[in-house]
């Protein structure tokens, strides 16, 4: 069976350039979702947020938006700004662990408020009439919160549900855990999607050992440490790889210098995402640590490229 493969979002990596370049540059994932839209204390939506979801920044690919709302007042104001958008599909956040979001009632910290939950799908379903999916996590404190979310949960036409096999308590330590995930494919009738922990060092293990029967997995920093670890999960053949690693990072230094205000924004942006993409040049580590080192573009530039003839052996890997 081969995988549908999400693009799972990550709050400040995986915005709309990054998502178009990808779509552009690799046909491996089926389905992308943006990072969570939330309201500000005052009821606003950032300026960023809204640039995001734009409909001439999604040009490429048409993402699913996610929402965090904590409140039936905040869950139609965003269903209004998605309805303005013309979108089409949702995703409920439900699952995000940090404890700024979590403090708020938001994210995980809705799955010990049962109540609220149902609240803010009732709200969603009377304000939008798209396509709705969940992401959430077994729960906040330990892995048996979510069992008092399953009956709310089937009692709406859900299409979906992304659960990251971790309580919110744990954020991102130790290890996401397949079994828990298993125990609540066998209880809940809604199509399950698992999230958590698939990169290169155990995605055949899980995508062909434990999850052989899950249709469908989402990724997020897996694919951020390898571009290409969808392709190997659905086994598909990569040709010239190295050139189109290249042709992808060069694309995304282009595409963030004309969508940031400034060459400094730009930079800031691809250091981040090198946090991250390090993990393919090796020893990640030294690569990474150069990377951060820098503080301009043109020194981005040549250290990228010092790194690109020490892991490849290419000599002037941009054809400059």
């Amino acid at each position: 069976m081969q995988k549908e493969i999400i693009l799972s979002p990550l709050q400040g990596y995986t915005d709309y350039v990054y998502r178009n370049v990808y779509a552009s540059c690799f046909p491996y994932i089926d389905s992308f979702i943006t990072p969570f839209l939330a309201c500000e204390n005052d009821g606003t939506i950032r300026k960023s947020k809204r640039k995001d979801i734009s409909a001439e920044n999604n040009s490429v690919v048409k993402p699913i938006a996610q929402i965090l709302p904590g409140t039936v007042d905040e869950t139609k104001i965003l269903c209004q700004l998605l309805i303005e958008n013309n979108y089409t599909e949702l995703n409920l956040n439900i699952g995000c662990p940090f404890p700024p979001v979590v403090n708020k009632g938001r994210g995980c910290g809705l799955l010990t408020h049962p109540e609220q939950v149902d609240k803010i799908l009732r709200s969603i379903f009377n304000n939008f009439s798209g396509k709705v999916s969940v992401k959430t996590r077994t729960g906040l404190n330990n892995h048996n919160e979510l069992y008092k979310i399953i009956p709310i949960l089937h009692a709406y036409p859900i299409s979906e549900i992304i659960i990251h096999a971790r309580y919110g308590k744990q954020l991102y330590k130790g290890s996401s855990d397949v079994n828990e995930f298993l125990k609540y494919k066998d209880l809940i009738q809604i199509p399950l999607v698992y999230n958590g922990d698939i990169d290169n060092h155990n995605y055949l293990e899980f995508t062909a050992n434990k999850l052989k029967e899950t249709k469908k997995i989402a990724i997020g920093r897996g694919i951020l440490q390898d571009p290409f670890l969808p392709a190997r999960i659905k086994g598909i053949a990569i040709l010239n790889e190295k050139q189109q690693f290249i042709n992808f990072i060069t694309c995304l230094h282009r595409e963030y210098l004309d969508h940031t205000e400034t060459p400094k924004h730009a930079h800031t942006k691809l250091i981040l995402l090198w946090e991250y993409m390090s993990a393919y040049l090796k020893p990640e580590l030294k690569a990474a640590k150069k990377i951060r080192k820098t503080t301009n573009l043109t020194t981005y530039n040549e250290t990228i490229k010092s790194l690109i003839k020490e892991h490849y052996r290419i000599s002037d890997p941009f054809g400059s």
